[in-house]
């Protein structure tokens, strides 16, 4: 099952998205947010930005990839302002595409089914 969980760091709240082989490593994490209830609230901007904009593929300004020392990244973007990036790089675009391609089709998926309750 893939699904997000919501982490505190320094009084801030974000979201990791976390694919159903392996809940230990995030696919990407969400910008930060003040507050736990705005953090929730994010989680389903995150999903209707997704499906809006139909991200399955590099959307100039709105879904980029990014070639740093020979690997791989991407990252959502709203009006210039990154709302999630991907943590972790790949070694080659192709596995970059699939990434992006699994956030795209199992959006709601990822958006609605919460693998841990956030401490507070």
């Amino acid at each position: 099952m893939n699904g997000y969980k919501i982490k505190q760091d320094n009084n801030q709240w974000y979201f990791e998205l976390f694919p159903c082989n392996n809940h230990n490593q995030a696919m990407g994490r969400s910008m930060n947010y003040v507050s736990l209830a705005q953090c929730k609230k994010a989680i389903v901007e995150f999903r209707d930005f997704v499906r809006t904009n139909q991200l399955n593929s590099p959307v100039e300004d709105k879904l980029v990839i990014k070639k740093e020392n020979g690997r791989y990244s991407f990252q959502y973007a709203d009006n210039g302002h990154i709302i999630f990036w991907r943590t972790i790089s790949y070694g080659n675009k192709r596995n970059c595409h699939k990434a992006i391609e699994s956030i795209y089709n199992n959006i709601d998926e990822y958006t609605s089914c919460c693998l841990e309750e956030p401490n507070n």
